[in-house]
């Protein structure tokens, strides 16, 4: 087989394990909604932004890279979780 092929597949099974954690993590954060009288809490943003941004540099990728995909995954949580608090 083609190298470029192989490396491809290999990208291909590594973006399905991504999208499958995202949903794992958005599926915990839906969990946690129904613990919490409020969907927003900034220290815990804080925190976890912390937590990427040390992270991303142990990783050596780029802070603004970090920030941008955690503010895509926040909002999406936001998102859910406000369905879900709509729904009850």
């Amino acid at each position: 087989m083609n190298p470029l092929t192989d490396i491809r597949k290999q990208i291909d099974r590594l973006d399905s394990e991504i999208l499958t954690k995202i949903e794992e993590r958005l599926e915990y954060c839906r969990l946690a909604s129904q613990h919490k009288d409020q969907i927003f809490d900034p220290q815990r943003e804080e925190q976890v932004r912390k937590l990427w941004f040390d992270q991303a540099a142990e990783l050596h990728l780029s802070p603004s890279f970090a920030n941008d995909l955690l503010s895509l995954i926040l909002t999406e949580s936001k998102r859910m979780q406000s369905e879900v608090t709509t729904e009850e």
